[in-house]
């Protein structure tokens, strides 16, 4: 049975054979080569999605960790990145509580499901940039090369940013 959010994530195989860890070996002898190359945004993103799709592109390719097998990673990172701003906004102009009225006519504040919505999506927007070692805590535990310049390639100039 497969079962999601138990126990800790596997490091990249990359930083698990530098460790030495326990099967790296193994998993390396029948692991596929990374796909290398910038994966492409969905044409249907948000403009917050393709903000985060150009910032999250440029520092992955710095850090040598993009890679065209990260594509769908990288959407679901966006898009939950695009939600969470969506969520900010509302909240700043909404407020995080609205009034309510009982039966008996008393009125009583109460949490906005905005709230609770914006809490699950800031859970999983962490948990995405985890994945990724984009947080301080977790930048050590992924693996990656840097990314030396190539000869004026710039894997963003397709996305009209130079």
């Amino acid at each position: 049975m497969f079962m999601t959010g138990r126990g800790r994530p596997a490091a990249p195989l990359e930083t698990a054979l530098a460790r030495g860890s326990e099967g790296a070996q193994e998993r390396a002898a029948h692991a596929p080569p990374r796909v290398e190359g910038v994966p492409n945004p969905p044409a249907w993103f948000t403009p917050d999605a393709l903000t985060c799709w150009i910032r999250m592109c440029d520092l992955l390719f710095a850090r040598g960790q993009l890679t065209r097998e990260s594509e769908t990673s990288l959407i679901a990172l966006c898009v939950c990145y695009s939600d969470w701003v969506e969520l900010v906004q509302d909240i700043q102009i909404n407020g995080r509580t609205t009034v309510t009225y009982t039966q008996g006519g008393g009125a009583k504040d109460v949490v906005r499901p905005e709230v609770t919505v914006f809490s699950d999506t800031d859970r999983r927007l962490r948990g995405w940039l985890t994945e990724f070692g984009l947080t301080d805590a977790t930048r050590g535990k992924v693996g990656g090369t840097p990314s030396a310049p190539t000869g004026g390639d710039d894997p963003l100039a397709a996305y009209g940013l130079q």
